[in-house]
């Protein structure tokens, strides 16, 4: 099972609840923000990704204001300026998704994020690949320090000049590693 941000999130829950359907994981930086709060200086960030990301995308698109709300999120998760510079037609695919980032922007986190454990990581017995983009905002790396501490069979890669959306920005090297990873698993 292969997934990105809270499509990882969503793999994780899939393995954890049903581990005979998973055969192995890719894990690109899932966005386990709850998990932040329990590191050092974790709190301060996820609160300054959610006053400076998430809320004032969902207030713009609490407003109707879609584009400004998918550019704020784009921005938010990616790094800033990020969504001037999509190609026109991935910036219109993420318009596509707005519906999806307005309930993901408006919905309190502890509602909207699965409650996954520590504990419930540590039993998982398949391969996973932590996937990580070498520009990614600083909040994924602590969360995927925790998965590669806590996960007992990992490997771990990071794609260059890239950021959260690495299977976009360079997808050569990020399909290269996940087919690798996949070809051994």
């Amino acid at each position: 099972v292969v997934g990105s941000s809270y499509g990882a999130m969503t793999a994780l829950t899939l393995a954890v609840a049903r581990p005979e359907l998973v055969r192995s994981l890719v894990l690109s930086e899932p966005a386990l923000l709850p998990w932040l709060t329990r590191l050092p200086g974790g709190t301060t960030m996820v609160e300054t990704f959610l006053a400076t990301a998430f809320q004032p995308a969902g207030e713009a698109f609490t407003r109707g204001d879609v584009e400004t709300g998918v550019r704020t999120f784009i921005n938010g998760v990616i790094g800033a300026g990020a969504f001037d510079h999509l190609p026109p037609h991935v910036r219109e695919m993420m318009l596509d998704n707005a519906p999806a980032m307005r309930i993901e922007t408006t919905t309190p986190p502890e509602q909207y994020f699965p409650a996954l454990s520590t504990v419930d990581i540590e039993r998982l017995s398949v391969p996973v690949l932590l996937v990580q983009g070498e520009v990614s905002p600083r909040i994924f790396g602590p969360i995927t320090e925790v998965l590669a501490h806590l996960l007992p069979e990992n490997e771990r890669v990071t794609i260059a000049a890239a950021s959260h959306g690495m299977h976009a920005q360079n997808p050569a090297a990020y399909n290269d590693a996940v087919l690798a990873f996949l070809a051994k698993h």
